[in-house]
């Protein structure tokens, strides 16, 4: 017999589909569990064994009853038959409670039901975790969401569950992929340090773990038995921290391909996070949602999309004292950004640096996984740890096999830094003191990141001369001049800075550089890096030390034409080629005539009337901020001439100003555009129709010119970004 009564309700609690009390009930068994720095998520399981029978009974009931149908008895009575409710037909998912002492000390979904002899059923029950390992979330990438917001969508509308204000409060930040809900919850809780507990009332509790309270296990409540587990320490723990951000400028990709076949609507899911207004379909395919992590398609074609940029830091702890080298890695965890990475990795290394495992059995009162309680060892030696494990057994009392972690006291959870600062830069040298905000956490720290200034954009190339014809063709155009490249973003720098014994830092720009002091310590920009993806501030969103962009090359010039010999094709000369700018159109120049002009007359008959043909020269290509200049015509007649001339490439009158972000790199300047060729021309003898002579020299038959590039615009300023 139960010491204290127990209740177990199947279903809704109002209306039951079914409910055991002492005397149905045979035994009860609960395991529930708590990881302290998020290596596991547990499924607690709830396995009551109870007494039912599957029998007929048999009912009269007064006529106007309309619950049964059954057969009218002489009296006018109906006489119906009732089965009892078939107790293996218990659904999937059923909300399962036990009551303990009238408290309710647990909520569990049933999984299914285990017929153990005739009239002994045991039920297999599971947390709500237990059951997320089924489900789907599609995931999604956070800028500050609110925790208790971004919990909400990972568990659904479906299980009871109980949130402390101050993890509500926590922003997330990072990403979360297409998976099980089970798999993002527990991605959720290792990025913030947060445990799954119960509530007073036995629904999930989110809640950091923390050693603001302890409480007391009397030593009378304690069996004799137990052990002490010693594990190997960690020699190094690395935590990879995560950002995400999305830029226009990232190629697009192939995201999923049909190959021709016409599919009915299917889900599509991305293995990296692909910005949802740059998904698109091609052919006849049609998108009817899409997402972060997903798309649902129907049809036959190309879906493409452009991913976010991911960019990783390393951060490492090393443990001076460890025997053997074992290293622990938290790699994956996507939700680990800027704002919470220094407390998992204080949170990780204290406990894989020092933590021993007590196993004791316990009589139960109200103890529940992940609070911290003063314990009297096996061996009679007074410890305290949090209640990590409890395979409780209830009969006639309430036994359960405990775990205790000893030897541990968990970093602060949530986020390491609720704030930042970003600070410009003078020749100067500034001061920065440190808010007392920083000196209440128990390691007071800040994380400083250090912007250098951007490269200049490099000078756009000038564009080529026009070539010259020969006996056949007119000469090509010039290619329009390349863009300059951009200049490199700033170098970034990021280091963190225990404030223990500081008051303030000081800062200044050298050269470009940004260089910090911390007491003794100098740090420069010029020790780190740049990056093609930039340095994206998490808070704002902004992407710093971005290289600039290249700049637009010029156009192509015309080609010359051709007024030819006998047999050959007529070539007119072309205009330069166009190029648009900012939405603008700058033309081409025009190209030349073609043209067949009278020469003066000379002494001897062949050599009378002579004609000068000119196929035309080439325009020039158009640059940014400018058109190309026209070609010119051959002027003059018998002898005094100007001769033609190929039109000049435009001159590159505009760049891309530099973008005002910190550490940007400086935009290259355009290119200038291409000179138009020149035309070939002859000497012809009208009278005896004979090609006297071709002509390609410059004096004659002149290419146009190339047009200047312009110059790239300066890289913008470094600053210093604290995050406290």
């Amino acid at each position: 017999m139960f010491a204290i009564p127990n209740k177990i309700v199947i279903g809704d609690v109002e209306s039951p589909i079914l409910t055991f009390e002492n005397d149905a009930i045979k035994e009860v068994l609960e395991e529930t569990g708590i990881s302290a720095v998020g290596e596991e998520l547990y499924i607690d399981q709830f396995m009551p064994t109870v007494r039912y029978a599957l029998y007929v009974r048999y009912q009269i009931l007064p006529q106007d009853n309309n619950v049964y149908d059954g057969i009218l008895s002489a009296d006018g009575k109906i006489i119906c038959s009732k089965w009892n409710y078939d107790i293996r037909d218990v659904p999937y998912g059923t909300p399962t409670r036990f009551f303990n002492d009238g408290r309710q000390t647990g909520v569990f979904y049933c999984e299914s039901v285990t017929r153990e002899s005739g009239d002994l059923f045991k039920f297999n029950c599971v947390s709500a975790v237990g059951m997320m390992d089924n489900q789907r979330h599609v995931g999604g990438v956070y800028t500050g969401q609110r925790f208790d917001v971004v919990l909400a969508e990972i568990l659904g509308t479906e299980y009871e569950y109980e949130i402390d204000s101050e993890v509500a409060s926590q922003q997330v930040y990072g990403w979360l992929p297409y998976d099980t809900r089970r798999n993002n919850l527990h991605q959720l809780l290792i990025a913030y340090g947060v445990i799954v507990s119960k509530s007073d009332t036995g629904k999930m509790l989110f809640v950091f773990l923390s050693a603001r309270d302890t409480y007391d296990i009397p030593r009378g409540r304690i069996f004799d038995s137990g052990s002490i587990k010693y594990g190997d320490t960690a020699s190094r723990v690395e935590v990879t921290e995560h950002s995400y951000h999305y830029l226009s400028s990232t190629e697009e990709e192939t995201l999923y391909d049909t190959q021709g076949k016409s599919l009915a609507q299917t889900t599509v899911t991305f293995d990296h996070p692909i910005y949802p207004d740059s998904i698109t379909a091609s052919g006849d395919m049609t998108i009817s949602e899409k997402g972060t992590n997903y798309a649902i398609i129907q049809g036959s074609g190309i879906l493409t999309g452009k991913p976010y940029v991911h960019n990783t830091k390393l951060l490492v702890e090393e443990n001076s004292d460890a025997r053997i080298e074992k290293v622990v890695t938290v790699k994956d965890a996507t939700l680990i950004t800027t704002a919470n990475s220094e407390n998992c990795l204080a949170r990780i290394s204290s406990y894989y640096f020092n933590t021993t495992v007590v196993t004791q059995a316990i009589v139960v009162d109200e103890e529940r996984v992940g609070r911290r309680y003063n314990i009297e060892n096996p061996f009679k030696e007074k410890m305290i740890g949090f209640l990590s494990r409890m395979l409780t057994n209830t009969s006639s009392f309430r036994r359960a096999e405990c775990d205790f972690i000893a030897n541990y006291t968990p970093a602060a959870g949530g986020s390491s830094f609720a704030r930042r600062a970003v600070l410009e830069l003078t020749d100067a040298e500034q001061r920065w003191d440190i808010p007392d905000s920083v000196f209440q956490k128990d390691a007071p720290q800040i994380r400083c990141v250090l912007i250098g200034r951007g490269s200049d954009g490099a000078t756009g190339e000038d564009g080529e001369t026009g070539g010259y014809g020969n006996d056949s063709e007119g000469g090509k155009g010039g290619k329009g001049g390349k863009g300059g490249k951009g200049g490199a973003g700033g170098k970034v720098y990021s280091v963190t800075i225990d404030c223990t014994n500081l008051a303030f830092i000081r800062y200044k720009n050298i050269d470009g550089a940004t260089v910090l002091y911390a007491a003794d310590d100098i740090y420069s920009s010029a020790n780190g890096s740049a990056s093609s993806s930039g340095f994206v501030e998490l808070f704002s969103g902004a992407v710093y030390a971005l290289p600039g962009n290249d700049g637009v090359s010029g156009a192509d010039g015309g080609n010359g034409g051709c007024n030819p010999a006998i047999g050959a094709s007529p070539q007119r000369a072309t205009d330069g080629c166009d190029l648009v700018y900012n939405g603008v159109t700058y033309k081409g120049g025009k190209g030349g005539k073609m043209q067949a002009v009278r020469a003066r007359s000379y002494s001897t008959a062949y050599h009378e009337n002579m004609t000068w043909r000119f196929g035309g020269n080439g325009g020039g290509g158009a640059a940014a901020g400018a058109n190309g200049h026209d070609a010119t015509n051959l002027t003059g007649g018998n002898g005094d001439f100007e001769w033609p001339v190929g039109g000049a490439g435009a001159d590159a009158t505009e760049t891309q100003p530099t973008v005002e972000l910190y550490g940007s790199g400086g935009n290259g300047g355009s290119g200038g555009g291409g000179g138009g060729g020149a035309s070939n021309h002859y000497w012809w003898n009208d009278v005896y129709n004979v090609l006297i002579t071709t002509y390609t020299q410059e004096e004659s038959n002149i290419p146009g010119k190339g047009g200047k590039g312009s110059a790239g615009t300066a890289g913008y300023k470094g600053c210093l970004i604290i995050y406290y």
